[in-house]
């Protein structure tokens, strides 16, 4: 929140806030994307609605660019999906979006016209990751990754375990005891820990390459620890039993 906002009367009913100046710099990226004709796009005036944004965030703003050689304004409004803290169980948000777009389209009904919809939420991220439960319980298979930012290190460790197992964890660093470390407390939770440092960077196997000898199943939802790796994905094509019997039956069998 910024001091003119905090200046203004009224009650704040958003269940988060969040840093009006950082978003202001991600809108004006975003925007630049939807509008490639856009020249000097600038985002002021960054405000929460007193008394009302209880079910979504709500923000508003004003957009000032050049286009076309002529200098455009406009005021605009963003709402984001809610995460941490809903008030309904299914908000329908898209559904919201396609309501008022098409109630503004009809002309028959007077509503703000509805400009865009982005359907990446991670774009404009969480004021809180830790509160954020999609994040770490949706898994999600595909080329997609989420940017989760943490206080310090065992904050760090705190979100990653929060996955509810995982296949394999790549930790980035230089500190070779820092590394070894978290290695160590993430083993719990995942099958594979794969360490990248400045020595090994330019050889390492990857991410999602595991090697023939290595474990590639984590605990819980991520293969019950068995799901590949070496002798270990046979059991999958085997029949096991436990034999027990005396010495020299057992012997006989050697």
């Amino acid at each position: 929140m910024n001091a003119q906002s905090a200046s203004k009367p009224g009650v704040f009913v958003a269940p988060a806030m969040r840093d009006l100046s950082v978003l202001a710099a991600q809108l004006v990226d975003w925007l630049g994307r939807r509008m490639p004709g856009a020249r000097n796009i600038r985002v002021d005036n960054l405000d929460y609605p007193r008394g009302a944004g209880q079910s979504h965030e709500t923000i508003l703003f004003d957009a000032a660019w050049d286009e076309g050689g002529a200098a455009r304004s406009r005021g605009m409004v963003v709402r984001i999906k809610p995460t941490s803290f809903t008030v309904f169980l299914d908000d329908m948000f898209v559904e919201q979006y396609q309501l008022m777009r098409a109630m503004h389209d009809s002309g028959k009904v007077r509503v703000a016209e509805v400009l865009w919809f982005e359907e990446d939420p991670t774009l404009l991220g969480a004021p809180d990751p830790g509160g954020t439960p999609a994040v770490h319980d949706l898994e999600v298979f595909g080329p997609v990754a989420t940017l989760v930012p943490y206080r310090d290190r065992p904050h760090a460790l705190d979100l990653v375990r929060r996955g509810q197992g995982s296949l394999v964890v790549s930790l980035f660093g230089s500190d070779s005891a820092a590394l070894a470390s978290s290695a160590i407390e993430l083993a719990d939770s995942h099958g594979r820990v794969h360490v990248v440092s400045p020595d090994v960077a330019a050889i390492h196997t990857g991410h999602g390459n595991v090697m023939p000898q290595s474990l590639h199943g984590g605990p819980g939802r991520a293969g019950g620890g068995e799901e590949l790796g070496g002798l270990r994905a046979l059991g999958f094509y085997h029949r096991r039993a436990a034999l027990q019997a005396s010495a020299a039956v057992l012997q006989s069998l050697a």
